[in-house]
């Protein structure tokens, strides 16, 4: 998730006004919006922003009960639920979450639109990766040779480390940062083998993943994650539905419970889909529907895979709680719903009443079975 934090904040005591200095809250290059978090760990204080009036001031829909607040580091979480709308959410979420899971873990040759462009595309796919040359404009200035990946609130940036590659979509030619520069390698092959077999072209690759019900948006970001290795023989036998492949892939479908007394839900959508490589299991899904009774922590069921409880994002409307909400997988097929809080310093999980009548929840992300 995108966080704000540069800058400090000062609050008067009873006062909902934060005020900022070092700020670009209204105009910088991922701006906060109402219904975004904002938190000054420090100081215990956490509440949901009303208002963006400017670049230093933001009006918060708490008052600060305790004493004034001044020159305090804080943290803005760009997590208003307007920004996790639809189905192209799913997509969203889950390109942020693989893409910044293998740029955490250095794994990289992923498949980028341009190498070099200085000016921003108008429109861009969401999800969609570039890498900015050497002298931008727009809203890619002063990210010369940056990783740009287009997101549902703007522009993210990656700066690459020495040894990092990718792969233009558009040529197939690689590139490799020494640095100092982006530098180009050509791949020259009449047909490029791995493990004895063919492997499929881009437009295939994705083709044969959507026939496997991950939806069209999601199939290409995944692709990247995984460095585009598909080959007809692996295809063929994830559609066979092999046994000791590494590659799995179906759907499943979501559902709303709790370890207490379960609640009464009509569901309106339950979808859901997955990709197993190995441990490593990518999943999205989608839940909508009407909510009444229950008792207990709330959870999702039916996760494809037992997990070992790292964390999921989970967003939508009718979730109630004073924090960021997650998911954890769990080893007995349930991914138990929690959120982080400022106020106790760590994780609470999730009572079912959080969950408002009418509700619609998104689930996606990367965990380990």
């Amino acid at each position: 998730m995108t966080v704000i934090k540069s800058g400090t904040v000062s609050i008067a005591s009873g006062s909902n006004e934060v005020v900022g200095s070092g700020t670009t809250w209204a105009s910088g290059p991922q701006p906060a919006r109402p219904g975004d978090t904002f938190m000054a760990p420090g100081s215990a204080f956490l509440s949901t922003i009303g208002a963006v009036p400017s670049d230093t001031s933001l009006i918060v829909e708490s008052q600060r009960a305790g004493a004034a607040i001044a020159g305090a580091a804080f943290e803005i979480r760009l997590d208003a639920p307007d920004r996790f709308s639809g189905v192209s959410a799913v997509a969203s979420l889950n390109a942020m979450a693989l893409r910044y899971e293998m740029l955490a873990a250095n794994i990289r040759l992923p498949l980028v639109v341009s190498v070099g462009s200085n000016a921003p595309p108008g429109s861009p796919a969401l999800g969609a990766f570039f890498v900015v040359g050497t002298v931008p404009t727009g809203a890619w200035a002063g990210y010369a040779n940056q990783f740009a990946i287009s997101a549902t609130t703007g522009w993210r940036f990656e700066a690459p480390k020495r040894g990092d590659g990718v792969a233009d979509q558009s040529t197939g030619d690689f590139f490799f940062w020494t640095g100092a520069a982006w530098v180009q390698r050509t791949l020259n092959a009449g047909a490029l083998r791995y493990d004895g077999a063919q492997v499929l072209s881009g437009g295939q690759q994705t083709q044969a993943l959507t026939n496997l019900g991950i939806p069209a948006t999601t199939a290409g970001q995944v692709l990247q994650n995984i460095g585009g290795v598909l080959t007809a023989r692996t295809v063929a036998q994830m559609l066979s539905g092999s046994t000791g492949v590494d590659f799995v892939a179906g759907t499943w479908s979501p559902s709303l419970g709790s370890d207490g007394a379960d609640p009464n839900i009509s569901y309106s959508n339950r979808s859901g889909w997955y990709l197993r490589i190995g441990r490593m299991v990518y999943v999205g899904g989608e839940i909508t529907g009407t909510r009444s009774g229950g008792t207990g922590n709330a959870r999702i069921g039916g996760m494809p895979f037992p997990g070992n409880n790292q964390p999921l994002l989970v967003r939508g409307s009718g979730i109630n709680v004073p924090g960021t909400p997650f998911g954890l997988p769990s080893s007995i097929g349930v991914a138990w719903l929690q959120y982080s809080s400022a106020a106790s310093g760590g994780a609470v999980d999730m009572n079912i009443s959080a969950i408002s009548s009418a509700f619609g929840l998104i689930i996606g992300g990367v965990y380990t079975s």
